[in-house]
């Protein structure tokens, strides 16, 4: 009875390993042609609205007509695809490359419909007004392809650029009153001197971005990421910086009086000289961050050395 206990034991055992190998090749062999599959589906359905299509390798596709309503297409590659009559209504394209792409007659995020020479970036009439006027106060630039493009002394006053893709893009002295950016990418923009009182940031990711002299009296950064970036002399007065990621960035002279920055993160910033008369910093984070000379909430001056924290003048 012991025998026969441990040879079926041994059997059973044998019979799972097996098993288990057996589904892990079957897997494999899946993983493989799985993108392929699912690119062929598309351009033979030619829709997936709602879809997870999130980092998919579409380069090359054929896919004129495709209906991608609501679609997850954050870092997609549709470099070189037709994409001629897409519908793209509603979807989140942040970090998609339409390199080369063809996009005249597609519906774009916002609703409008990509006109004529749209290559590599849809050209929707207020788009292409912007790129034709410098200027175009009020209008819908949801979602718009523009990175690398230089709009230096821009008028965009209330303009609505939510998720549009600024990467690289150049704003220097631009007027973007009340302009909303919120969720927008903005690595490394180019906005020194540009004027963004009272603009809306929340989400946007602003790395390494540069806004020297800019000002941003009473904007909203909340939840806006902005390591490294370049905010010398900034107007930072009344904004509200909630939960703003500021690590490493420059704020040297910065004026940030009366700004809510409550559990924003100034890990390693250079604050020297800068201003936080008044502001609401509880839950903040300052390890590493360079207060010297600073105006501390209380109207105190930092003392010289002051790191991680504002210590008293000697």
């Amino acid at each position: 009875m012991t025998l026969r206990y441990r040879l079926s034991a041994k059997m059973k055992s044998g019979f799972l390993a097996v098993s288990l190998l057996c589904a892990a090749l079957a897997g494999m062999w899946l993983a493989g042609p799985m993108d392929t599959s699912l690119r062929e589906k598309l351009e033979k359905k030619k829709a997936c609205t709602g879809c997870d299509l999130a980092g998919m390798d579409l380069s090359g596709g054929r896919l004129a007509g495709i209906d991608l309503k609501g679609a997850d297409l954050r870092g997609a590659d549709f470099s070189g695809a037709d994409l001629r009559r897409g519908v793209f209504f509603g979807a989140d394209i942040r970090g998609a490359v339409f390199s080369g792409a063809r996009l005249f007659g597609a519906v774009w995020v916002d609703g409008q419909r990509c006109g004529r020479g749209s290559v590599g970036k849809c050209l929707t009439p207020d788009t292409a007004r912007l790129l034709e006027s410098n200027g175009c106060a009020g209008c819908s630039l949801r979602g718009a392809t523009l990175a690398g493009q230089s709009l230096a002394g821009s008028d965009l006053r209330a303009a609505r650029l939510i998720r549009a893709d600024l990467t690289l893009s150049v704003l220097s002295g631009a007027d973007c009153r009340r302009a909303d950016f919120s969720g927008a990418l903005m690595t490394r923009l180019q906005a020194a001197g540009a004027d963004f009182s009272e603009a809306d940031f929340t989400g946007a990711q602003a790395s390494g971005a540069v806004f020297t002299g800019g000002y941003f009296k009473s904007a909203v950064l909340t939840g806006a990421v902005l390591d490294s970036a370049d905010l010398r002399e900034c107007v930072l007065k009344d904004t509200v910086m909630q939960r703003t990621v500021l690590t490493g960035a420059d704020l040297t002279g910065a004026d940030l009086t009366g700004a809510d920055a409550k559990g924003a993160d100034f890990a390693g910033a250079v604050l020297t000289g800068a201003s936080l008369f008044g502001a609401n910093v509880s839950g903040a984070t300052w390890t590493g961050a360079d207060l010297t000379g600073a105006v501390w909430t209380d109207g105190r001056l930092c003392a010289e050395g002051s790191v991680g924290r504002c210590s008293p003048p000697e």
